[in-house]
């Protein structure tokens, strides 16, 4: 464990915590306040763009995301954004990405800052600790049932410094113990769809995971016939009814054009105000995010080979 991520995130941790106490008494002014303190503290040219963008966007009063910022302080414990998002944002994408930059730049090997595993590997406990010690904190883990999410969650356990991403069917969720999640502060559930429907089991998860106030998402797998649907209006409103977050990732196969297409619509949606749901890329997303660290930055592998991970690991 790194002293100086230690400590940058037990500083960002009491300003996250204080940020949302903020926002519940003045989301409108607290959200642009805290948006201009972040853009004048930023000190690479990546920050800096990242929050000039952000002060354009909360320009609009009717913008996403002040419904965005209600829906997750209405839905989800404080204590679990303020976790989730710190673990996420100052080991993954600041701490972390910082290291790997450095690394690549030394070595000119390719690098992630975010791995995959499979929660059915034997070796995953020990990749999460090796990862630690080279400054990787952020992980997407997929779980086939209930026993691999049990022993994934006594990882999630051991390693509160971490984000983990889980990726399970809403069948595999809906088995576990109603306590399951209920110390994983640095977790984020992703109910696995294999195309943009809720079934009756979904939403029934759904509502216990909001009644569970526990951080979670829709993670769908798109086809052909699946992105056109993507972005209609009439899915997200049925998705937004549960949770703030969609992750879209693309099926092998998907053509380039509609591929294209996907994303320009996903990146159209985020200065709208049709829906109060944010809609993520897998692919789009993953791979901006490390253009903007380095040209060797990758998604990690999964930690075993042969077991089956839903996403492309590879982004375009």
């Amino acid at each position: 464990m790194q002293d100086e991520y230690i400590r940058s995130r037990g500083f960002a941790l009491t300003l996250a915590r204080r940020a949302v106490d903020d926002l519940r008494r003045d989301q409108f002014r607290q959200m642009r306040n805290y948006v201009d303190l972040c853009q004048a503290l930023a000190q690479k040219s990546r920050y800096k763009g990242f929050f000039d963008q952000a002060q354009q966007v909360l320009q609009r009063a009717d913008s996403l995301y002040y419904a965005l910022v209600q829906c997750l302080l209405e839905r989800v414990e404080s204590e679990r954004l303020c976790a989730f998002g710190v673990n996420f944002g100052v080991g993954g994408i600041i701490y972390g990405a910082s290291r790997l930059k450095e690394e690549a730049e030394r070595t000119g090997k390719p690098s992630a800052w975010l791995n995959t595993a499979n929660c059915a590997s034997s070796k995953l406990e020990e990749a999460v600790e090796q990862a630690e010690q080279n400054g990787r904190y952020v992980w997407a883990l997929y779980a086939q049932d209930a026993a691999a999410v049990l022993r994934a969650v006594r990882v999630i356990k051991q390693h509160p410094f971490a984000a983990f991403l889980l990726v399970a069917a809403p069948s595999v969720i809906a088995a576990l113990p109603a306590e399951t999640f209920a110390d994983c502060f640095n977790l984020s559930i992703w109910l696995l769809l294999p195309a943009p429907a809720l079934e009756p089991e979904t939403v029934q998860t759904a509502r216990t995971l909001c009644e569970r106030r526990l951080l979670f998402g829709f993670a769908v797998l798109l086809d052909e016939a699946g992105a056109n649907r993507a972005m209609e209006s009439s899915w997200l409103q049925e998705m937004a009814q549960w949770t703030s977050f969609c992750l879209y990732a693309r099926r092998p196969g998907m053509e380039p054009q509609t591929a294209r297409q996907l994303r320009q619509s996903i990146v159209r949606s985020r200065t709208g105000s049709v829906v109060p749901i944010l809609v993520l890329d897998w692919d789009g997303d993953l791979g901006v995010i490390n253009r903007g660290i380095s040209e060797l930055a990758v998604i990690g592998a999964s930690v075993d080979a042969e077991l089956p991970f839903p996403f492309i690991c590879q982004s375009e």
